[in-house]
């Protein structure tokens, strides 16, 4: 199996995101370790026959994904592309998942409606330094509305 581009990803993100639902459940495509959500594209590329939910993949480790979702691909103007989204859960535990100071990962957040934005984004670095890391106040953090983030991001 060669996925170009593939992201770990919370279960919550059929919250955040309007994915248009092709086949499965979104409710439970993410939650367990070695699900594996498909955009048609990819499905199509990897010539699946007929309906691919409950189907194995194998990657080239050796390690065998469940497919349980197919999703439509985004459009090229959405800053968020990929060929397929596998289930944060079946990543191993290591110290890179509670390492703060790691930047590999993109944080979604939905706020409230009315939400203070730059409140939140004050309270940042007092959050992270009670969780351990060390220096927050040398990075800038900030939150960028998504709707922004195609056209007006770095």
């Amino acid at each position: 199996m060669v996925l170009k581009d593939f992201a770990y990803i919370d279960s919550s993100a059929f919250k955040l995101f309007t994915f248009e639902i092709l086949a499965g459940d979104p409710g439970s495509a993410l939650r367990e370790p070695g699900s594996l959500v498909l955009t048609d594209e990819t499905a199509a590329r990897l010539s699946l026959a007929g309906d691919p939910v409950g189907q194995s993949l194998r990657d080239d480790d050796g390690i065998e994904y469940k497919i349980t979702a197919v999703v439509k691909k985004f459009p090229r103007n959405s800053h968020f592309q990929f060929d397929a989204l596998v289930s944060f859960s079946t990543l191993r535990s290591g110290a890179w998942q509670t390492n703060f100071n790691n930047n590999c990962l993109n944080t979604y957040l939905m706020l409230t409606q009315g939400a203070d934005s730059k409140a939140l984004e004050a309270k940042i670095p007092a959050f992270l330094k009670r969780r351990g890391i060390l220096f927050p106040e040398k990075y800038v953090y900030y939150l960028h509305p998504l709707r922004d983030m195609h056209l007006r991001s770095t």
